[in-house]
């Protein structure tokens, strides 16, 4: 009895350090925005406040697709989406907002649905003075 506890109290809690670290880094803050993949791939994306980092993660309905696939084929489809994807979201989204000299560093997998990237908004070099003629 005690056993089954236990295991259903893991279960329970198996997103519980997903959403212990989102909560910690970007709060309860509302998402940032929406970008779109492959014109069908929606993820929404967090961008945090402080440091130079965003979150992209599957939108809640593509989520809730995934969900069904993985339960109708009892787990046989695998849950989330390929890291590409998410790169690409992170990539599009500082396109959609006029940055497209931002560019993204380290990728992170926080869970199935969930990525974390650096970022570098850094302005491009600015092109040398062309030499003056006499």
């Amino acid at each position: 009895m005690r056993i089954a506890l236990a295991a259903a109290a893991v279960l329970a809690c198996a997103g519980c350090a997903t959403v212990s670290y989102v909560t910690q880094e970007y709060g309860s803050a509302l998402k940032d925005g929406q970008v779109m993949v492959r014109g069908t791939d929606a993820f929404d994306v967090w961008v945090h406040k402080t440091k130079p980092k965003l979150m992209v993660v599957v939108s809640l309905s593509r989520a809730a697709g995934m969900g069904m696939a993985q339960g109708l084929t009892l787990g046989g489809v695998q849950a989330g989406a390929p890291e590409p994807d998410f790169e690409a979201a992170a990539v599009q989204w500082f396109a959609d907002q006029g940055k497209p000299h931002c560019k993204v560093g380290r990728g992170r997998r926080i869970d199935a649905i969930y990525y974390e990237f650096d970022y570098d908004c850094a302005p491009p070099a600015a092109a040398p003075p062309a030499p003056r003629r006499r």
